[in-house]
């Protein structure tokens, strides 16, 4: 019975199809002890984990590439007044974009079953 209330809990646990027990859903993040197990084997191999660390750190950097090292500006002031030149290209990338996809769909045929 549930501590809280005088009314009985059901059981939780479910039969899989081979006729082994299944524990009932835990939190989203909840590791289970496989792979706890696992995390901790990995993190004995100290080199692999460092270089595991190193690349992440590496990869979160690379996703910050565009905006430490690129030729065209995200922001510019110029005489008193903010520009933003990334938007207008990628403005008109999209229009772009956009009028090919109308001057295509119109000739595409409808798919056959």
């Amino acid at each position: 019975m549930d501590e809280r209330t005088s009314i009985a809990v059901p059981e939780t646990t479910a039969q899989a199809p081979m006729g082994l027990a299944v524990p009932p859903e835990r939190h989203r993040l909840a590791v289970s002890p496989l792979n706890r197990r696992r995390w901790e084997s990995f993190k004995a191999n100290r080199r692999g984990y460092w270089a595991f660390w190193i690349f992440m750190v590496l990869f979160v950097f690379s996703l910050l590439a565009e905006f430490i090292a690129n030729d065209k500006p995200f922001y510019v002031r110029f005489e008193g007044k903010s520009y933003f030149p990334v938007f207008v290209i990628a403005g008109a990338a999209y229009l772009v974009a956009l009028l090919v996809v109308h001057l295509i769909v119109p000739r595409l045929e409808p798919a056959s079953c």
